[in-house]
C-alpha cells in the first residue's frame, strides 16, 4: 500500500491558519506528518503567498545618499550607520550576544 504524502489544499489552508497557533509538533500530530514537514509546508507555502521583489544595483545609501559598503546580506553605510537588503529596504540591526 502506497502512502499519498501530498498535501491536500484543505488541510495546506488549514495549516496556514493555525501554524502560530500550536507548536510544529502538535500539528505534526494533527496531520499525521512530521515535524519537519510541517515547518517545510508552512514555509514553502509562505514564500509563494509573498510577492516576487526584484533585486536592484544600490551606488549610494538610500538615508543620507553617501557611498556604501557589501555586506553578506546587502548593504552598509558608514555613515549612517544603517544596513539594507539588496532590495533597497533598511533591515533591523542584529542584537549584539551577552
Amino acid at each position: 500500500m502506497a502512502f499519498d504524502n501530498k498535501w491536500s489544499d484543505e488541510d495546506t489552508k488549514e495549516l496556514m491558519k493555525i501554524y502560530y497557533k500550536y507548536t510544529a509538533d502538535e500539528l505534526a500530530v494533527r496531520f499525521n506528518r512530521t515535524r519537519q514537514s510541517v515547518i517545510l509546508k508552512h514555509s514553502t507555502t509562505l514564500s509563494k503567498l509573498q510577492p516576487k521583489r526584484n533585486k536592484i544595483e544600490i551606488t549610494k545609501c538610500p538615508n543620507c545618499n553617501e557611498s556604501i559598503n557589501t555586506v553578506v546580506h546587502g548593504y552598509f553605510c558608514k555613515h549612517c550607520l544603517k544596513e539594507f537588503d539588496n532590495y533597497g529596504e533598511f533591515m533591523a540591526p542584529v542584537p549584539s550576544g551577552r
